[in-house]
């Protein structure tokens, strides 16, 4: 009776938390599978709430251990037995690499992730209470802030998908117990006993001791985490005014944060910093930007490396971009009249002209072009035409971001940079608008 209770107390404790979090079971769900036990009692549940045709289940293989062709296949058959579809990855990136493996394992999951899932998916994973744990004290022992010792969150957006951990309030032994009710088969990777990694060291040999002293160690350390996740909601909700006045479209406005106390500012950038990294900056990096980056004059334009991302000043601004260079076309694009929106390859914009029968930019075809020096645009209010590296200059765009900025072209002339100005000339009768293309679906 006692195991039919904790089968059924499982299965409705995860319905539940779905509920809570408003995350819908009749819809695809994306269930990350290594095949051990964890995510193999997670895949199980779902399928007892939901129809198995809703989930899809991918298994990354990181081709390290000489059974990882063995662990593919298992995957593939429990997924099939349980009428669920079956996506894989091989990496081969990892082999003979030596060094920081769990962190580029880790990386080329969320890499394969982002390749296979669709725009807004639901990715779920079997992350339980002992792992929270076990998070935690990792980040305890590293000197992490507030943020870091909230442990593994339960909801996040990573790229363009949502991460829901379902089973955070659940502890391993129960999930163990869980598939031998079931007669669930599981992988063991060895590489799980290898205590040469951190995360094993402190399962195998830190916290069987804590909890032989103090049984209830690793349920109370996951419950220091929950009072970190609430503690920073407060904070974030106390302080939610001044941070939208700070952070203006994902830029730090410099000026108002140094008004702040200290704690306020080192609170503001971390928050900004999350919201392009998952990986936080360390005690020694923030230093570094205060003194380094913040700390500049105006007329510099420091910068400093953070997974990815360079994190760079402007004049007032603080900006964080990407390493990785966005490939431009290299031939003009056409835009024919009879197309009113034209999507920009790569840039993840769309163009869209406003115009009457009656305006030019109507009646025209039109080309885009991307910078290539010498260009010059005459804006409506002006009474001559100007260099674009000076008009650039003038609005204060940050150099970096001046490659990607489509201009359009009536023949041979610019007639808009749009966001920014149209021509005063003949040919630009109407209007032209810049948009991320996910706000025009």
């Amino acid at each position: 009776m006692l195991n039919i209770d904790i089968s059924a107390q499982l299965i409705n404790q995860t319905k539940r938390v779905f509920a809570q979090h408003n995350i819908r079971l009749d819809q695809p769900l994306w269930l990350a599978f290594s095949g051990g036990c964890d995510s193999t009692c997670l895949l199980h549940i779902l399928c007892q709430l939901t129809d198995p045709r809703n989930i899809h289940v991918i298994h990354i293989n990181h081709q390290l251990s000489p059974h990882a062709d063995q662990w593919e296949q298992h995957c593939q058959q429990v997924a099939s037995s349980l009428g669920t579809t079956f996506h894989y990855t091989r990496v081969t990136t990892l082999v003979g690499c030596h060094t920081d493996i769990e962190a580029r394992a880790r990386a080329e999951r969320y890499n394969a992730f982002s390749a296979l899932l669709p725009h807004e998916a639901t990715l779920v994973q079997g992350h339980h209470a002992d792992d929270q744990a076990e998070t935690t004290l990792m980040r305890l022992l590293r000197g992490s802030g507030p943020d870091g010792l909230a442990g593994i969150p339960i909801s996040r957006w990573h790229d363009h998908f949502l991460i829901f951990r379902p089973l955070l309030g659940i502890r391993r032994a129960e999930l163990q117990q869980y598939a031998q009710i079931h007669n669930l088969t599981w992988i063991e990777d060895e590489s799980n006993h290898n205590t040469c990694f951190t995360r094993n060291y402190i399962r195998h040999e830190i916290l069987p001791r804590l909890e032989k002293k103090w049984p209830a160690a690793a349920k109370n350390i996951a419950r220091s985490a929950q009072h970190c996740v609430e503690q920073n909601a407060l904070t974030q909700c106390i302080l939610q005014t001044k941070v939208a006045a700070i952070i203006e479209a994902k830029r730090v406005h410099i000026p108002s944060l140094l008004k702040e106390p200290i704690h306020t500012q080192k609170f503001i950038i971390r928050h900004w910093q999350k919201s392009w990294s998952p990986y936080p900056l360390s005690s020694k990096q923030l230093a570094m930007l205060f003194s380094s980056v913040l700390g500049a004059r105006t007329d510099r334009e420091p910068n400093m490396a953070h997974d990815g991302f360079i994190i760079r000043r402007y004049r007032e601004y603080l900006y964080a971009i990407p390493k990785e260079q966005i490939i431009l076309p290299q031939t003009p694009i056409t835009w024919a009249p009879s197309e009113p929106s034209l999507l920009i390859p790569n840039l993840g914009v769309t163009l869209t002209r406003h115009a009457t029968r009656d305006d030019s930019l109507y009646q025209q075809p039109l080309t885009i072009r991307f910078r290539q020096g010498g260009e010059r645009f005459h804006p409506v209010g002006r009474q001559a035409s100007h260099p674009v590296k000076k008009l650039f200059q003038s609005w204060a765009i940050p150099p970096w971001e001046r490659a990607y900025i489509p201009l359009v072209y009536a023949g041979k002339t610019l007639i808009a940079i749009p966001g920014y100005g149209l021509s005063a000339h003949p040919q630009a009768q109407g209007s032209i608008t810049i948009a991320p293309t996910a706000d025009l679906l």
